[in-house]
């Protein structure tokens, strides 16, 4: 595996001002400091491009991708992984939050373990930034066919070796473009492997309202059935396995902090 550590960052943001100010300062705080940030501006009209020329002003690792209209998500994140040159990829969505040691306990991790994937456990914080009494455990080991049934790699603590497997893309679908990206990305690398410390925060978010099972269940047919080409029968298999992991094994990584 080429050991260069250069790690590209994607960050989209839309009508971020309140929040990405302290995201992008996560970032700088790292101890490992061989990155590039990239902002993907979604057409913000709340000061957010303003807050992200600051910070470019004083780091030239920080990089402002600005589309003039509103793409989502999914594919402004695309449009950053495709204007990334690092070794390394890894993503920050631009109200969540890294720990110092983020990029220097994974990449010590993937290297020494010759792992193209990896992720974390992560910390929960509501909208003002107060951590929760728990944090979500990270399972040690994923294959692809593990993950399958449920989310189990939090967008916010993966990071792959594009020098080795490639750049890998969130599908062009309207929910779930960063578990299909993760999908893919293990399925290439064969599996993957996770940090057990919490090295991320997570913010919930008081106006996004988190989806049920019967709200959900339809965009992960989907990635069965359109995007990874499964036939009807094996899509609605692994929907029902999806709905056990939801019930059974999704909740036992809900850890109380010590």
């Amino acid at each position: 595996m080429n050991q260069s550590s250069h790690v590209s960052i994607i960050m989209p943001a839309r009508n971020a001002a309140a929040y990405i100010g302290q995201s992008i300062e996560s970032v700088r705080q790292q101890t490992h400091e061989d990155w590039e940030l990239l902002v993907v501006d979604d057409g913000s009209t709340d000061g957010t491009i303003e807050i992200i020329r600051e910070f470019q002003a004083i780091d030239p690792r920080i990089r402002l991708i600005p589309l003039p209209v509103s793409q989502g998500v999914g594919i402004s994140r695309n449009i950053g992984i495709k204007s990334a040159v690092g070794a390394y990829i890894a993503f920050l969505d631009a109200d969540d939050l890294w720990l110092p040691q983020k990029l220097q306990m994974q990449l010590q991790f993937m290297q020494e373990n010759r792992l193209p994937v990896s992720y974390t456990s992560y910390r929960v914080m509501d909208e003002n930034g107060r951590e929760e009494d728990y944090h979500i455990q990270a399972r040690q080991q994923l294959s692809f066919y593990r993950l399958l049934r449920g989310f189990y790699i939090a967008n916010l603590t993966g990071m792959y070796h594009a020098s080795s497997i490639g750049k890998i893309y969130g599908a062009p679908i309207r929910r779930l473009q960063a578990w299909s990206l993760w999908l893919d990305a293990v399925k290439r690398a064969g599996k993957a492997e996770g940090l057990t410390q919490p090295l991320a925060i997570y913010r919930q978010r008081q106006n996004i309202k988190p989806e049920t099972l019967s709200e959900l269940l339809p965009h992960v047919y989907l990635v069965y059935r359109k995007t990874l080409g499964f036939n009807l029968v094996r899509s609605s298999w692994h929907c029902l396995l999806f709905v056990l992991d939801y019930f059974w094994m999704t909740p036992r990584y809900r850890t109380p902090k010590k």
